[in-house]
């Protein structure tokens, strides 16, 4: 069996083995910080993607990008869940909450909780990813070219300081597996 077979099987079996499964209750402060928690993961999605897209194509990349955004939209989901079963409130939301968690701009209008949910979590990701961008001062050169070098350089920077990878639950040696095909 080749790698690629290897890493779709042990990938399938990950993502099928998976499932967001609490045993114990959650604290206040559990809830308040997934938020941020989501936003870092769907910003380390978007910085693999861009890294992924630009300096070097790989299947890992995707994966871990896709296994960010489905942790990043988990935490947003379970937040969201935790306001409208109030066991947080308006009341205990913190300064360190992203904004986009607190108030949202644009939605949908729908009587579909979970789609509100989705779209309002899609939209999050969009803003992380835009956020990411502008830390890592992606703009086109005066010939519509973007730099790559300072995009490599700020990239192994941020994905240190955005992908948490021991918080996508993978099998070790999987996760090993994807992230020696980054390099």
């Amino acid at each position: 069996m080749n790698f690629k077979s290897a890493l779709l099987v042990a990938l399938s079996t990950y993502l099928l083995s998976s499932g967001t499964v609490h045993s114990e209750e959650l604290s206040k402060q559990d809830y308040l910080a997934m938020p941020a928690k989501a936003s870092k993961h769907f910003q380390c999605a978007a910085l693999l993607s861009i890294t992924g897209n630009i300096l070097k194509r790989s299947a890992a990349i995707h994966v871990l990008a896709s296994s960010f955004t489905q942790k990043g939209y988990e935490l947003g989901k379970q937040y969201f869940e935790a306001i409208d079963s109030d066991k947080i409130t308006i009341i205990d939301l913190t300064l360190d909450i992203p904004s986009e968690f607190i108030y949202s701009t644009t939605s949908i209008t729908t009587s579909d909780r979970q789609q509100q949910i989705a779209f309002n979590l899609g939209r999050i990701s969009i803003n992380a990813a835009g956020d990411l961008a502008e830390k890592m001062e992606i703009t086109p050169l005066k010939d519509r070219d973007i730099d790559l070098i300072k995009i490599k350089q700020k990239s192994k920077v941020l994905i240190d300081e955005y992908c948490d990878y021991d918080a996508l639950e993978m099998p070790p040696q999987l996760l090993e597996r994807l992230r020696n095909d980054l390099n």
